[in-house]
C-alpha cells in the first residue's frame, strides 16, 4: 500500500504514502499520458493540475496550482520528488516509476509547491 513518488522539482513534498484503488480512479488516472508525472487537485485522480515529463532529470519550481495537489502518478521511468516549498524546498514526497497515491493524506495533502524529476529510479 505503500506509493512514492517521482521527483520532477515542481515543489512537490515527497516522502511516501498509501494507495487504494477506487471505482472510478482508473479512468481519471489515465488523464496521465505516459511517460508523464501528474498531480490533481482533488483525491482519486480528479481535477489534473499538472503533466509534467518524467523521462529526464528537471524541475518545476512552483506548481500552477500552488499547495493544492491531493493525489499524483508517476508514469515516468524516474523517480519523482514532490516538495513542500517552491524551488524544491522543504519536506519531500518521493514517488518511483509505476507508483500512484489517489489521496496522499492529511499531512500531505495541499502541502506541494514544486517537483523533481530524478536521473535514478530512486529519490
Amino acid at each position: 500500500m505503500n506509493r512514492t513518488i517521482m521527483a520532477v522539482a515542481i515543489g512537490i513534498a515527497a516522502v511516501g504514502g498509501g494507495a487504494v484503488s477506487l471505482p472510478g480512479a482508473q479512468a481519471a488516472l489515465s488523464q496521465c499520458a505516459a511517460d508523464h508525472a501528474c498531480g490533481w487537485i482533488n483525491e482519486n485522480f480528479v481535477g489534473l493540475s499538472v503533466s509534467r515529463d518524467a523521462t529526464t532529470p528537471k524541475s518545476l519550481s512552483r506548481l500552477p496550482d500552488n499547495d493544492a495537489i491531493t493525489a499524483i502518478a508517476n508514469k515516468g521511468s524516474r523517480a519523482v520528488g514532490w516538495y513542500t516549498d517552491i524551488s524544491m524546498d522543504g519536506r519531500r514526497y518521493c514517488e518511483t516509476p509505476g507508483d500512484s497515491n489517489p489521496n496522499v493524506g492529511d499531512s500531505w495533502n495541499d502541502r506541494f509547491s514544486s517537483l523533481a524529476v530524478y536521473s535514478t529510479r530512486h529519490c
